[in-house]
């Protein structure tokens, strides 16, 4: 199963980023906030295996921060 989504985020996007990625302010200033995406996105994950190979550990990273953010704690994210 493939979810494919830009993602508005809480956070200044560096110009190296947009060099690599080609991901501008303007491509991701009308897409959804991870919290918006984050029911279809626990319903695609539940019960499956999330690899990511490209800067994984920044992806994680990621990843955890949001879920902080959405649910206010680190036990509550389920970290």
């Amino acid at each position: 199963m493939l979810f494919n989504e830009y993602v508005r985020p809480n956070a200044v996007i560096e110009q190296a980023a947009i060099a690599v990625h080609k991901i501008t302010p303007e491509r991701v200033e009308t897409a959804p906030a991870f919290g918006e995406l984050l029911p279809r996105l626990t319903d695609v994950l539940n019960g499956r295996t999330l690899v990511s190979s490209y800067k994984a550990d920044f992806d994680r990273g990621v990843f955890e921060r949001e879920l902080v953010r959405h649910h206010g704690d680190p036990a509550a994210a389920g970290l």
